[in-house]
């Protein structure tokens, strides 16, 4: 948790991740609510993420967050990075993106410039609302779900936080 480098450098913390638990309404067919919470052996002492507005306010159509991510950096004889990758998406309209892919509201689709998108190795990585004042009040508005091949100029599809944020809550009892 908490590096930039998978090289061994020290910047982070490993932790034993003791269980995961899917999202109750996941659906392999159609990737709706493709959301896992991970069970640490120990807290971190890094800040828990921020999550979105339930009533999805942080995502907006035409805004450009961040995705983060070690994913491959070319497809499709590319190479898996060893130093967390960054570049701002643009967020579609559901309406827009359901013009190439079917999707439902629990995913939002961003991206779609030839080259920049996310890859293997990158999905269940963060979509970020950065706020301009510091990491930690960033939002996390989404997480890297699927989408067509690597930088072919399609968008990627990600899991909509706000639409978890019930059971995110529930499992982890935040109020």
């Amino acid at each position: 948790l908490g590096t930039h480098y998978l090289n061994g450098t020290q910047d982070g913390e490993q932790i034993k991740v003791v269980s995961a638990q899917n999202h109750t309404g996941y659906n392999s067919t159609s990737d709706s609510y493709d959301v896992a919470l991970l069970t640490l052996e120990k807290p971190s002492k890094f800040k828990p993420v921020q999550l979105p507005a339930a009533d999805d306010s942080d995502v907006i159509p035409g805004m450009r967050p961040k995705l983060v991510g070690w994913g491959y950096t070319s497809y499709p004889n590319g190479l898996k990075s060893h130093e967390l990758q960054g570049m701002s998406l643009e967020v579609w309209s559901n309406t827009d993106c359901a013009q190439i892919y079917h999707l439902d509201d629990t995913m939002v689709c961003a991206g779609g410039v030839i080259g920049k998108d996310s890859c293997d190795g990158d999905t269940g990585g963060p979509l970020i609302k950065e706020r301009g004042s510091g990491d930690d009040d960033d939002i996390v508005i989404g997480l890297v779900s699927w989408g067509s091949e690597c930088g072919a100029g399609y968008p990627t599809v990600f899991s909509r936080v706000s639409k978890a944020l019930e059971w995110i809550n529930s499992v982890t009892k935040r109020q």
